[in-house]
Formats: structure tokens, C-alpha cells, sequence
């Protein structure tokens, strides 16, 4: 008998790929394998091999085609939720990298139940915000950013609001004058 994970390389490890991953999300978002084809640059015939090699990979039939366009099948719907948090994941990763090679970039994100968000929240970002006042005042945290290109200012959760709303406001001025349009 082998081994369960000889078994899933011999059967799927080699032969499902990111790229036959992103072309199924496609395929399953535009309803048509022109459409994804078209969007990805790529000719039909590609699509459309790309789906068969991962339906052979899988063992099982990804989509439904029909006169209304092109749908996930029951299975389909399965890789393509799984295809979408691969691809999280991924991007999570490049985000992480890109934080290793410049550590003063990130996020904070805080999830918690409503009935905490009233207290405890506040309290946290009360206190998070006195610390980051207290670095950014360091000489010596100070002097880098400047050699970043920034320059440091403390301040209270309320004025940096201020600050981002203000620049919302003005690089969607920008945005509208120069008729920039998402893809």
C-alpha cells in the first residue's frame, strides 16, 4: 500500500496547477470560457484544455455548459471555493513577504463580537495609539522615517481619521478629474 501523500502527488499534486486554478475561476465567474479567455489574453482552445486537464486531474466534471452559459457543477463549486482561499492565501503571503522586506508596512484588523467593539475595542485602540505616540516620538525611530521619506506625528485615533478622510476626499478629486476607471 503507499502512502496517502505519494497517492495525492502520483494523482493531483503534479498536475493541478495556479494557472488551471485561475482559469476555472474565470470560466466560473464569466459564464463562458470566450469571456475568461478573452480576459486572461489567452485562445479559447487553452480555456477550454485547461478545464479538461483538471476535470482528468480531479476525477470529476467541473462545469455544466449549457444554452445560458456556462455553470459549476457541484464539485466545481467546491474547487472554486477552494481555488479562492488558495489564492488568498497566497496574496497573504506576498503581503507578509512584502512586510519581511519592509517591516514599517502592514494592517491591523480586529474582529470581535458587537457587544465588545462598545468597550474593549476603544480601550485597545487607546492604547495602541499612546505607544505608537511614544515610538514615533523616539529620535531614533524618527531619523529613519525621515530617511524614508516620512515624517512622524503623534496624535489621537480621531485625527488620524481626519487625515485619511482628508486624503480620500482628495485623491478621489484626482481620481474623477483624470477619468480613471477600475479594470
Amino acid at each position: 500500500m503507499t502512502d496517502p501523500d505519494q497517492q495525492w502527488e502520483r494523482r493531483i499534486g503534479r498536475r493541478v496547477t495556479l494557472r488551471d486554478l485561475h482559469i476555472l475561476l474565470e470560466v466560473s465567474q464569466r459564464g463562458s470560457m470566450a469571456k475568461a479567455a478573452s480576459r486572461l489574453a489567452v485562445s479559447q482552445p487553452a480555456v477550454s484544455k485547461a478545464i479538461a486537464d483538471l476535470e482528468r486531474a480531479v476525477g470529476a466534471r467541473l462545469l455544466d455548459r449549457g444554452p445560458g452559459g456556462i455553470e459549476p457543477t457541484a464539485f466545481g463549486r467546491v474547487l472554486v471555493k477552494r481555488a479562492l482561499a488558495v489564492f488568498d492565501e497566497l496574496r497573504q503571503g506576498i503581503n507578509e513577504l512584502e512586510f519581511l522586506a519592509d517591516p514599517t508596512t502592514g494592517e491591523v484588523r480586529i474582529g470581535c463580537p458587537e457587544s465588545m467593539a462598545a468597550g474593549l475595542v476603544p480601550a485597545v485602540v487607546e492604547r495602541v495609539n499612546a505607544e505608537l505616540n511614544r515610538l514615533v516620538s523616539d529620535a531614533a525611530i524618527k531619523d529613519r522615517f525621515a530617511q524614508l521619506g516620512f515624517e512622524t506625528t503623534g496624535g489621537t485615533p480621531a485625527d488620524f481619521a481626519a487625515v485619511v478622510q482628508s486624503e480620500a476626499r482628495k485623491w478621489s478629486q484626482v481620481i474623477r478629474e483624470a477619468n480613471v476607471k477600475p479594470e
